[in-house]
């Protein structure tokens, strides 16, 4: 029970951290940072599993697509191989995948009664992004250490999204080929 307690306090001290730490959309580079030395010191992820993607533009919001103007690959694709062993199913799934996303909204948070405030000038995580990083850290945590449980030749793809706040950051992972081989995806 001490190792699921220190697990918990662990997610709830690195959704802390988040929360302090948040960026906007198309500038989420120490987040895109963090999330990815957590995925290889604490899940255990090896680096050549994860995949910077998501090469995102400045967008007006009157226009529907991305300018040409564009940003350095913010997003994180994440595989976490089943055993190659064994004969492959025909009956499971692939490659499920599962998504949080990372981009702060532009505005300031008040809220002085909390340790983990953010520090951040005019960029909050104030509907729960932080906690759905923090979240599939965890479970990338768990599935990493039980991927021997997964059916043989599956993967569990984890997407890190960027600008999700209304600004294409879904289109480029797509474009990406963050749903190349996904046979079903979650969040």
């Amino acid at each position: 029970m001490d190792d699921v307690a220190a697990f918990f306090a662990g997610l709830r001290a690195t959704r802390h951290t988040l929360h302090a730490h948040p960026e906007a959309s198309f500038k989420e580079f120490k987040t895109q940072d963090f999330l990815e030395a957590y995925l290889v010191s604490e899940s255990h992820i090896p680096l050549e599993n994860i995949k910077r993607v998501a090469t995102t533009g400045t967008t007006d919001m009157n226009e529907l697509a991305p300018r040409l103007t564009l940003s350095p690959s913010l997003g994180l694709v994440v595989d976490i191989h089943g055993p190659t062993e064994g004969a492959k199913s025909t009956t499971a799934l692939t490659c499920i995948a599962f998504r949080a996303d990372m981009d702060g909204l532009p505005m300031t948070e008040h809220n002085p009664h909390l340790s983990y405030q953010s520090t951040a000038d005019q960029c909050a995580h104030m509907c729960g992004h932080d906690g759905h990083m923090t979240t599939l850290l965890g479970f990338a945590t768990l599935v990493q250490s039980h991927r021997h449980l997964l059916p043989p030749h599956t993967t569990v793809r984890l997407l890190f999204q960027p600008a999700e706040e209304g600004h294409f950051g879904a289109v480029a992972m797509i474009k990406a080929g963050c749903l190349d081989g996904v046979d079903e995806i979650y969040g």
